[in-house]
């Protein structure tokens, strides 16, 4: 009888833990849902997220590397080690992509940045920045990808 009991024992703590973790992950499942807009036509799921020109400019201006502070919030997601959006964007740890681009100059690379070039939108998305931060971030990750560049 004992042995009987104590598998009843087993089984009715796994239950009750399986239906402790449903509980558990629908309530995050709910309070993740409440920043989701509704689905778009073809069934992506959008998020909602702010961004906030004025004080990034803002905090620009009083950072000592204002070129990492503009990779980071916009050209990580294409040009980082992994890229988060891989559309083959030159990233910073191909040195040969780098030290090609470094020959076209620099004020012609702030130039395509600005303008846009392939999937990159204007100005990197940075519609806020200005040439000199464009450059900037430029400059930076020329120098994670290991290209010292001197105009």
């Amino acid at each position: 009888m004992k042995p009987f009991l104590f598998r009843l024992a087993c089984v009715v703590c796994l239950l009750l833990s399986g239906a402790a973790g449903l509980m558990l992950s629908l309530h995050r499942e709910h309070d993740t849902t409440s920043t989701l807009l509704p689905a778009t036509p073809n069934g992506v799921q959008t998020i909602q997220t702010f961004h906030y020109p004025e004080s990034f400019s803002e905090q620009l201006k009083h950072n000592p590397h204002p070129g990492e502070a503009v990779f980071h919030q916009y050209c990580h997601s294409c040009h980082d080690v992994h890229p988060v959006i891989p559309i083959h964007a030159p990233t910073v740890a191909d040195k040969a992509a780098w030290r090609a681009l470094s020959k076209v100059g620099m004020a012609q690379l702030v130039a395509i940045s600005a303008q846009g070039v392939a999937a990159m939108p204007a100005r990197g998305g940075c519609f806020e920045c200005t040439d000199k931060q464009l450059q900037q971030a430029i400059v930076y990750m020329m120098k994670r990808a290991g290209v010292d560049f001197s105009d």
